[in-house]
């Protein structure tokens, strides 16, 4: 017994130092630090739906509101290709495990103080619907509606950008699980089958190719798990200049390929243009993260380099703010009103955020 505590204490000592290693290894490049600011803004474009609401009537708004919207498809791949980046740099340095550990702890607890935080009745909005209690409300209906679906509960949690936590925990648990093993060909070949079985389900549903179930395959590890893997394979590469005309090329040619299929799906089989991913979203993907990689001049920037480290905490924080100052877009119909809206959301978020993370407390709650 005495043998079997002397050997568990190293081990547990030979971790907290991995850990302490983990801690102060991150690497940081400028031009992805600039890139991520990009990425958060076309998050909040997502969630503000510039153009949706109150332009009915007007094609070139609703058009408008198609293009902005997939336009920023490119951000939620961006932050999956990057995590697997970094990630795969932690596995060549011999410190695989403990950073697949500490990580998905950090993302498991993120995502549970956030669904709950999300409960607490803060949109004072619903007040001018339904009264003084409107928020309360609000929050027993999504508790409700929660409990009804306890798989969305669990991928998604109680506010729908909340699922991008749980999503970059599966592929880097899976991504850990193959690797771990030396199975690194079969990670890409289950990665790719998962891409297409969320494709086929999702946006190719109602096609030919289609098939329908009762699951959101955007949740989950379907989508993120391939962005990650492709971020790991790149990681064993060293980025240059030159990535940035790679990553231009396949960022255009992905953005022509995305829209061809949108626009075909709309035609042919009368399917909404709004979607998630479609094959081109994987080319959008990988090659805004090469140009993000490059490191280019062109990219680099002090001050959107210092805000990129708060990228997690504006992404966490910026739904309190879509819903608050949701009446904004009844208020001043113009695209100067969605550029404000845009705006006034990312800065709310971001000054709020950087004084949680300054905040010994608070700071946990975003980092």
């Amino acid at each position: 017994m005495k043998d079997i505590s002397i050997e568990i204490a190293k081990d547990n000592v030979s971790f907290n130092s991995a850990q302490e290693h983990v801690n102060k290894s991150h690497v940081r490049i400028e031009s992805v630090e600039c890139c991520r600011v990009f990425a958060i803004i076309a998050i909040i474009v997502l969630h503000t739906e510039p153009f949706r609401y109150g332009y009915e009537d007007n094609f070139h708004h609703q058009y408008a509101f198609i293009i902005f919207n997939q336009l920023a498809r490119f951000a939620v791949p961006f932050f999956f290709v990057i995590s697997g980046y970094f990630w795969g740099i932690k596995v060549q340095c011999g410190l695989g495990k403990a950073y697949t550990l500490l990580t998905v702890k950090r993302l498991v607890l993120l995502f549970l103080i956030w669904s709950f935080l999300y409960l607490i009745p803060y949109d004072v909005n619903m007040i001018f619907d339904y009264g003084l209690l409107g928020p309360i409300k609000k929050s027993f209906w999504c508790i409700r509606e929660l409990i009804s679906d306890p798989v969305k509960l669990l991928f998604q949690g109680t506010k729908v950008h909340l699922w991008f936590l749980m999503g970059l925990a599966s592929a880097m648990i899976i991504s850990f699980m193959f690797v771990e093993k030396g199975y690194e060909k079969s990670l890409i070949i289950f990665s790719l089958a998962l891409y297409l079985f969320g494709i086929i389900t999702k946006s190719y549903s109602e096609s030919t190719i289609g098939i329908q179930i009762d699951f959101n395959t955007r949740n989950g590890p379907f989508f993120g798990t391939i962005f990650f893997v492709t971020g790991y394979i790149l990681s064993k590469y060293k980025p240059n200049t030159f990535w940035i005309y790679t990553g231009l090329f396949l960022l255009t040619g992905g953005y022509i390929m995305h829209f061809t299929e949108i626009y075909n799906l709309w035609i042919f089989f009368d399917i909404n243009p709004i979607h998630d991913f479609v094959l081109g979203t994987y080319l959008i993907g990988t090659g805004f993260s090469m140009v993000a990689l490059s490191n280019h001049e062109v990219l680099m920037n002090k001050h959107m380099s210092q805000i990129g480290k708060y990228v997690l905490g504006i992404f966490l924080l910026h739904f309190i703010f879509v819903d608050i100052l949701d009446p904004l877009t009844h208020l001043i119909r113009n695209p100067l009103g969605e550029v404000l809206y845009v705006t006034m959301v990312f800065y709310l978020s971001y000054v709020t955020a950087r004084y949680m993370y300054n905040n010994k407390f608070l700071c946990r709650l975003i980092s």
